[in-house]
């Protein structure tokens, strides 16, 4: 995520809730115990659970001792089973129950192949992708991609696509998603210097295969955010969770939807508000997103990025996603 290094207006917070975690730390194999506490959507009134076009289904905040647990970037999700990866090089891994329990809790290191354990800007891991043979991960600072095993256990490839050689350092290929048809969308989270638009790389296969095309797009944000993560519907459509920060409302995100159809023009890639997640409804970093689906309806998962930082929260909410809106002639 972007870490805010000249930011002078942001000493402040962290003067009032400095990082709890020895995060610079390499990250070892760990069980964990995850505490999961049910949330509202609107602290001040419990009934309301609308935002937008989503429905708050359940939510929880996620602690835990671990020095290691925090800072959660990408998100995916099978069944019951939950996926997150963090900006240091982390993956964990837990089921959640019906009853909205987090058990056999576990977090790993990334397989080394990936980047060094021991220098956070080599294992600064910020999207996530799979497919029938393993992960797509995509880091920042040197803008690759790493695809490792199913088990996260070995490294499969390690590419530096030339197209993202001028990507930003420190807020590069923030958001992943595979499409239903093969291609990989790869967004950054910021522009180069000089370029007003996010890029978006277009891959038709694996960017591993010297024979994949890859085409470079643009994508259009909403006005002050930047997209931290992207997830296919079933009907086809992409969602972009996009986020903010300001004083004072801190984090704030906005969710949107495009039609991958788009992708065949030349033109930048604009996209429709689903949902806005800012005061008074509970906002945080959110980072990471998800869809599943449920008794034929989408069901959206988001996760946010605490930064190991007291005064930010580790919460996964459960949307259900209301169907198209029909256009009237």
């Amino acid at each position: 995520m972007r870490r805010f290094r000249t930011s002078i207006v942001f000493l402040p917070l962290l003067v009032i809730g400095g990082a709890r975690s020895s995060s610079l730390s390499p990250v070892v194999h760990e069980d964990v115990t995850i505490v999961s506490t049910p949330v509202t959507l609107q602290p001040d009134d419990p009934a309301r659970t609308r935002a937008g076009q989503l429905t708050l289904l359940a939510g929880w905040k996620l602690t835990s001792r671990s020095h290691q647990f925090g800072s959660w970037s990408a998100l995916s999700i099978d069944g019951d089973r939950i996926t997150a990866i963090g900006d240091y090089g982390s993956v964990l891994r837990f089921r959640l129950t019906s009853f909205g329990r987090a058990v056999e809790a576990r977090i790993d290191p990334l397989p080394g192949g990936c980047g060094r354990q021991d220098d956070k800007r080599q294992r600064d891991s910020e999207s996530l992708s799979r497919d029938r043979s393993g992960w797509w991960i995509g880091y920042e600072v040197d803008n690759r991609l790493c695809k490792v095993t199913p088990d996260f256990t070995r490294t499969l490839s390690l590419v530096r696509p030339p197209a993202m050689a001028k990507w930003n350092r420190v807020n590069g290929a923030e958001a992943m998603v595979r499409l239903n048809d093969g291609r990989l969308l790869v967004f950054a989270e910021d522009a180069p210097k000089g370029m007003a638009l996010r890029p978006l790389l277009v891959f038709s296969g694996d960017p591993d295969s010297p024979a994949t095309p890859v085409v470079a797009r643009s994508y259009i944000p909403p006005a002050g955010y930047s997209p931290t993560d992207a997830a296919q519907l079933p009907d086809g459509r992409v969602l972009v969770l996009n986020r903010r920060f300001g004083i004072a409302e801190r984090f704030t995100s906005v969710l949107t939807v495009f039609d991958p159809a788009v992708l065949d023009s030349a033109a930048p890639v604009a996209s429709t508000p689903v949902a806005v997640l800012a005061p008074p409804t509970l906002h945080d970093n959110f980072e990471g997103l998800a869809v599943t689906v449920e008794d034929g309806r989408p069901i959206v998962w988001m996760i946010s990025d605490d930064n190991f930082m007291s005064w930010q929260g580790t919460y996964l909410l459960k949307f259900a996603l209301d169907p198209p809106r029909a256009v009237t002639p």
